[in-house]
């Protein structure tokens, strides 16, 4: 996939998977960036990065995808799922997933407590919802 497609797709409207259902005020007096360092650190960041693989590889049942290491640019299509949970859980790493026929981008950093779905259509939106509750994640 091209960087300016990627481009492209970043600059679109965004939804985010979240452990929290809106985003927490400015004057929160540093409350949140320490509960964002608790979830940051073990076992807190393995067991929410499992929940956001299991979005994405339930996500990945209904649409095809590529996945891009950002670090490497890595493309792997319809990768496996033992590699997905390696880049995502096993050994975390930002990644871009682009679900194909939706023209829509996922992204994933292994220093954020959220992912973000970058020009969702309709139906990712919705499906999006609905697995992000089964997994106890908000999508605002």
């Amino acid at each position: 996939m091209d960087s300016k497609r990627i481009d492209e797709l970043l600059a679109q409207d965004h939804i985010v998977v979240d452990s929290l259902p809106v985003q927490v005020p400015a004057d929160s007096k540093g409350r949140f960036f320490a509960i964002e360092q608790y979830y940051l650190s073990e076992p807190q960041i393995t067991q929410l990065h499992r929940r956001f693989l299991n979005v994405i590889l339930k996500l990945y049942c209904y649409f095809p995808v590529t996945v891009i290491d950002a670090d490497s640019d890595t493309e792997i299509n319809s990768p496996d799922p033992e590699k997905l949970e390696e880049w995502i859980v096993d050994a975390p790493r930002d990644i871009l997933i682009y679900i194909e026929g939706e023209n829509s981008l996922i992204t994933l950093s292994n220093d954020d407590i959220y992912m973000t779905v970058y020009a969702p259509s309709d139906c990712v939106l919705k499906l999006t919802e609905k697995i992000a509750a089964s997994e106890g994640l908000f999508v605002r």
